[in-house]
């Protein structure tokens, strides 16, 4: 079963973010996804999904930047919803530097199709990070400010997703604090941020560990105080998952046992599709030939390969921990459900002789 698909509009992107898990080459290519190409891709799809009685179907609208063909994307949610028995859903993943200019024909897609939204804003705009503007950090500034009060003014619920590189790890708290403000105070549009490092192209050293754990710190300290002045917990999505993994029986705390071995829907109901069809066990595994799994436009879905790759990489008891933590697996540690280094993306980038530092850094101190 599929049921949900990373839908590559366009491998092309305004900008160049220098931690991007895609391959410099796919902006060589700028390859857009045809829309009678998605049409015979998506019948393929319904009659694959078929085979497991499944009619829902979520498409997460991705690139490359997939605003710069905004027009594409409506025309695509216009011919899903056109399937009346078919419990679609949408979400799109967007740097935001555009949204603001196309504000009529943003808020018209909205309005059909409740398109869900995650802004990719690594930190506060008015401070230096690691993306690289081809126009200048004033008109970035400028633009994801201005996209920011386009959404807040209009009510349009969104989430933000923020990466965390080395070179930016002394800017941790700052950049929390400007996110927990905006959250604070629009808490109805705003409802969650998340930060996740970066593991591809970040080497962290054991003195960018000390400077995490400092800036950690200042983070715990001030979720502390909010919590014993406000009696109310910061909205993140990781930590609330944490708090449901406690169980408590006659006053004692424990930790409730994994319900599956999975880790996410990585190439088991969750692919990405790209512009030609190709499909890959995730987004963040995309053009590698190994993760391929068949090809949507070609009817061809190699189902064999598919179940293999989610077996082993989308499993607990597969994943190897940092070797420093003496587990013979992953599914022994106590924060196996919760640890954001069990991304089986993340697993298949690293191994047990590369050191995945989150993975020691978070269970040593727990």
């Amino acid at each position: 079963m599929i049921g949900s698909i990373y839908l590559f509009i366009t491998e092309e992107c305004n900008l160049t973010c220098k931690y991007c898990f895609n391959d410099d080459s796919l902006q060589q290519t700028k390859e857009v996804l045809e829309l009678s190409d998605f049409k015979v891709m998506f019948k393929n799809l319904i009659e694959y999904n078929k085979l497991y009685n499944n009619n829902k179907i979520t498409i997460h609208f991705f690139g490359g930047e997939p605003t710069i063909h905004l027009d594409l994307i409506e025309s695509i949610i216009d011919y899903v919803l056109s399937f009346e028995k078919i419990m679609s859903s949408f979400f799109l993943f967007t740097n935001g530097i555009l949204l603001y200019r196309n504000t009529d024909t943003f808020i018209r897609i909205h309005k059909k199709s409740n398109l869900r939204i995650q802004l990719s804003v690594d930190s506060d705009p008015s401070i230096d990070s690691e993306r690289t503007f081809r126009f200048g950090k004033e008109k970035y500034e400028k633009s994801i400010n201005n996209t920011i009060d386009f959404l807040i003014n209009n009510k349009i619920r969104f989430t933000i997703r923020a990466t965390l590189p080395q070179a930016r790890i002394k800017n941790f708290y700052q950049n929390y604090k400007y996110f927990f403000e905006l959250t604070k105070k629009h808490k109805d549009i705003l409802s969650n941020f998340d930060f996740y490092p970066d593991h591809v192209t970040s080497i962290w050293s054991d003195s960018d560990i000390e400077i995490l754990k400092e800036e950690i710190n200042k983070i715990v300290q001030h979720q502390y105080n909010e919590y014993k002045n406000n009696n109310k917990l910061i909205s993140d999505s990781f930590f609330r998952l944490a708090l449901k993994q406690f169980g408590i029986n006659n006053g004692i705390i424990s930790i409730k046992s994994a319900r599956n071995a999975r880790v996410c829907g990585f190439c088991h109901k969750l692919v990405a599709v790209g512009t030609n069809g190709d499909i890959y066990a995730c987004h963040r595994v995309y053009k590698i030939d190994k993760m391929k799994v068949g090809n949507l436009i070609d009817n061809d879905i190699n189902i064999q390969k598919k179940e293999s790759i989610s077996s082993v990489l989308n499993n607990r008891t597969f994943i190897k921990p940092h070797y420093n933590l003496k587990y013979s697996s992953c599914n022994e540690c106590i924060i196996k459900e919760t640890c954001k280094a069990v991304c089986p993306a993340n697993s298949f980038y690293t191994s047990q002789e590369r050191e995945k530092f989150e993975c020691i850094f978070i269970v040593h101190n727990i």
